[in-house]
């Protein structure tokens, strides 16, 4: 079989999508070695955090949060068990269906939320930092030109809802 397109092997590297995980794996690291000695994952740190910041008296569903987080409901599902495990978390029945299962922070949970987003917000710092106002200022709105693109709606992730999920 042969193709008109050859290998290149400069080309991976220079092209955008390659460039951009490689920038999320970077990332990603340095945030996993700072919740490292809380004993927390990026993943559970996004549970954690997004449960804490959860007004609704009764808790926030798996189903939310799994779209709050940008992950499936069954991941979402795992990841509270473990934090619940650990006695951060603490699940009942919602009070508008009994089938749902509603999360809420323990005080241990708010704690470690809290902790977790000290670091996230000093982490956020340090990227401005290094890249200066104008060019975060710019990243940020190539980061939601792409999440156009994508269509992934930020505000209503942030509600616990992704557009078009109904």
């Amino acid at each position: 079989m042969s193709s008109s397109v050859s290998p290149d092997p400069e080309s991976i590297s220079a092209g955008i999508g390659f460039r951009f995980g490689r920038v999320h794996r970077a990332l990603r690291a340095r945030w996993s070695a700072a919740l490292l000695d809380l004993g927390l994952s990026p993943p559970e740190a996004a549970v954690l955090r997004a449960i804490s910041q959860h007004r609704a008296p009764d808790g926030l569903g798996v189903r939310a949060l799994a779209r709050q987080v940008g992950t499936d409901p069954m991941n979402a599902k795992r990841l509270a068990d473990r934090l619940q495990e650990r006695g951060l978390l603490s699940s009942g029945a919602s009070q508008n269906s009994r089938r749902s299962r509603c999360l809420t922070v323990t005080d241990a949970g708010m704690d470690l939320a809290c902790r977790a987003s000290l670091r996230a917000q000093a982490q956020e710092s340090w990227l401005q930092e290094q890249m200066g106002p104008e060019r975060a200022h710019q990243l940020s709105g190539l980061l939601a030109h792409l999440e156009e693109l994508l269509d992934i709606d930020t505000a209503a992730q942030e509600l616990g809802e992704m557009k078009g999920a109904r």
